[in-house]
């Protein structure tokens, strides 16, 4: 990264590469400026004609209110019927992402640690050491909504809503529940490129899940 860098990154937090490595950014400097990088981990060459279609529709007026409405986290199909099949669905995707995002921040939770010991080690400190303590609420809502799919009553639009409410209760966009951890979480999404894009799937996840109105 050229020296240059150093003196000319005010108000600059993220550097968002369009490409699928990191192999062209010097990151131990963008830790040093207290910045991060983001990558696409799976590029094709579909997206660029995607992209050229979607910047045509927007030129016509079409794109405009859809936007909107992702970037408020509103269902573009509020008139589906939301059966327990499709909730099922909905909510199995947004466990799937909480694990990947619980991972992502526990292995970097881990570095920041130090040295863990074996599996059965590594097991005690993340459920009784201090240093991973903020993780458990995450953990703990994730082990709720992993108890109610395995569970064979029918699921109901309110019990997704109230998933979809403790979720970014926690992460956001909604005001925290706990601000010790969203301020431990937002330190993480800005120092560790890998938190930040777990985050982004889990909140593509949330937005298939209604919300409360």
């Amino acid at each position: 990264m050229p020296p240059c860098w150093s003196g000319c990154t005010a108000g600059v937090r993220a550097i968002l590469l369009r490409c699928a490595g990191f192999n062209n950014v010097d990151l131990a400097a963008l830790h040093r400026l207290g910045m991060f990088a983001a990558r696409v981990p799976a590029y094709s060459p579909e997206a660029v004609a995607e992209h050229a279609l979607a910047m045509k529709a927007a030129d016509l007026g079409f794109l405009q209110g859809t936007a909107g409405a992702t970037m408020m986290g509103l269902r573009t199909n509020p008139g589906v019927e939301m059966t327990d099949q499709s909730l099922r669905a909905d909510l199995r995707d947004l466990a799937r992402s909480a694990r990947h995002l619980h991972k992502a921040m526990l292995d970097v939770e881990t570095q920041y640690f130090g040295a863990v010991g074996g599996v059965l080690e590594h097991l005690q400190l993340v459920t009784n050491h201090p240093h991973f303590a903020w993780l458990l609420k995450l953990s703990g809502l994730m082990a709720e909504l992993d108890e109610r799919l395995d569970g064979e009553e029918a699921l109901e639009a309110f019990e997704a809503t109230q998933f979809r409410t403790a979720f970014e209760e926690l992460v956001g966009p909604r005001p925290p529940i706990d601000e010790e951890f969203r301020k431990r979480y937002l330190a993480l999404l800005h120092d560790a490129p890998e938190v930040a894009m777990a985050h982004g799937v889990l909140r593509q996840a949330l937005g298939k899940v209604p919300q409360a109105r």
